[in-house]
């Protein structure tokens, strides 16, 4: 599938162009199949042109018909999605406590001001230093679910793209696991009571839906 030995088919996807084979495309998409009927211009170029979807999502369709399965790549990884293994990778939201929360829990304060005296090192209060540290990590941690959420989008977003280059070329297999795993992405935030995060993606993800025409996917979820 990397090097595109002994293929006999493109797919083109605006700038990209795709190495695959016949024998292993024609069996899973009768739409293909159909188009390189000697009657269309795919049958004499042998080049299916795929632009109205991304390069990204035409790998994962690729992935799909080489392996049965298809992977979403962490950040950075979008240009290297054939090494990746196939798993799935869902964002979850952690449990976040606040700089409040923990200050609010130590009862260890000796002085009227809340410090016990302590003089540092470096010439400051060490309750401060111990303080400021907590702020860091708050911030820290609520980044962490800040990035949780467009991680959510994305992964979303890509099983609803991939459902719909399903359907376009006829792979039902395909379909139906890339509708598996949005159900899978929508039940595993209800379970993890990340419902706020779920709530905040969704009117995006039903635009997506509504272009591509699969509302009866949430429908069922």
């Amino acid at each position: 599938m990397k090097s595109g030995d002994f293929s006999d088919l493109a797919f083109s996807c605006n700038e990209e162009k795709f190495k695959v084979h016949k024998n292993v495309v024609c069996g899973q998409s009768p739409v293909i199949k159909a188009a390189l009927s000697k009657t269309f211009e795919e049958g004499h170029s042998n080049v299916i042109k795929m632009h109205d979807f991304e390069p990204r999502i035409v790998k994962s369709f690729i992935e799909f018909l080489y392996t049965g399965n298809y992977g979403i790549p962490k950040e950075g990884e979008e240009d290297n999605r054939s090494d990746n293994d196939g798993g799935h990778h869902v964002a979850k939201v952690d449990a976040v406590a606040t700089v409040g929360d923990v200050a609010g829990g130590d009862d260890g304060q000796d002085g009227d001001d809340g410090h016990d005296g302590h003089i540092g090192d470096d010439g400051h209060d060490s309750d401060e230093d111990v303080e400021g540290d907590e702020d860091k990590g708050g911030k820290e941690d609520e980044s962490e679910v800040a990035d949780a959420q467009p991680r959510m989008t994305r992964d979303l977003a890509t099983h609803i793209k991939v459902n719909s280059i399903g359907d376009y070329y006829g792979v039902t297999n395909l379909v139906s696991l890339a509708n598996s795993n949005i159900g899978d992405l929508i039940q595993d935030a209800a379970e993890n009571d990340d419902s706020a995060t779920w709530v905040m993606n969704l009117p995006s993800a039903i635009e997506l839906a509504v272009n591509t025409g699969i509302v009866r996917v949430f429908q069922r979820s």
